[in-house]
């Protein structure tokens, strides 16, 4: 399922211009901000961020139904690895043990289609196997995984039923928020960095640079609203 902790994390703000210095109070702004000051915010570093966050979401919505079969529909499914030290499927009787690391099933598992209307899934090790069962269990899309004759994991497609299809338009819905979302906390890393060097320039320039990220945010939002847009129907249009 989605995971909203995944889309962006977060970054320091100056990462890209060098750390503050721990100690002491300085009158004198650092040489960080007056190189900001001097080159304005770095835009570069809010678009790359926000064009992640677009990236994140055209990858969420081609794992969603399409006319077409296709292993992109389980492919981003996140599974959760064994923590280290603890073998795949085990649960714990006292305490349950967090830790285990999100991986797509794409890196751990070749996907194939079985025929029309099934994929099937052969993991790297078998040993993952249930942890790629219960993954897809519990992912946004209605799945019901079976061990397959042989080797590998049967997925079989449901049907585009009116019920599922709802389903699916509100999973995009929510994805469409939570990216949205992520493209304002870039936003407000922007804003910061306004806000450190507004001392050291003029109140028009200050407003130029709040104006630029603002259009950024515009921008990026309305890729966003486009793609979802595009995905609802795409999925209103499966028969």
């Amino acid at each position: 399922m989605l995971r909203t902790n995944s889309l962006s994390p977060r970054l320091e703000i100056f990462d890209c211009r060098g750390k503050k210095k721990k100690g002491g109070k300085s009158s004198e702004p650092s040489s960080a901000l007056q190189d900001m000051a001097a080159e304005g915010v770095d835009m570069k570093y809010l678009e790359e961020k926000m064009n992640k966050t677009l990236e994140y979401l055209n990858n969420m919505l081609s794992g969603l139904r399409t006319e077409r079969l296709s292993p992109s529909l389980i492919e981003n499914v996140m599974i959760e690895l064994p923590a280290k030290g603890e073998k795949a499927g085990e649960e714990k009787k006292k305490k349950k043990k967090k830790g285990g690391n999100l991986v797509p099933l794409r890196n751990i598992a070749d996907i194939s289609i079985f025929d029309h209307r099934t994929l099937v899934v052969h993991p790297h090790d078998e040993a993952l196997q249930k942890s790629i069962i219960k993954g897809l269990n519990t992912a946004e899309g209605g799945f019901n995984p079976q061990p397959h004759e042989g080797q590998g994991i049967k997925v079989p497609i449901p049907k585009m039923t009116l019920e599922f299809r709802e389903q699916l338009e509100k999973t995009i819905n929510k994805y469409c928020e939570e990216c949205k979302e992520s493209l304002r906390r870039v936003r407000r890393e922007g804003m910061d960095q306004v806000k450190k060097i507004k001392t050291m320039v003029s109140k028009d320039e200050a407003f130029r640079q709040e104006k630029k990220i603002q259009e950024l945010l515009d921008r990026m939002t309305k890729a966003v609203n486009d793609r979802t847009a595009q995905k609802i129907v795409e999925i209103k249009d499966i028969q």
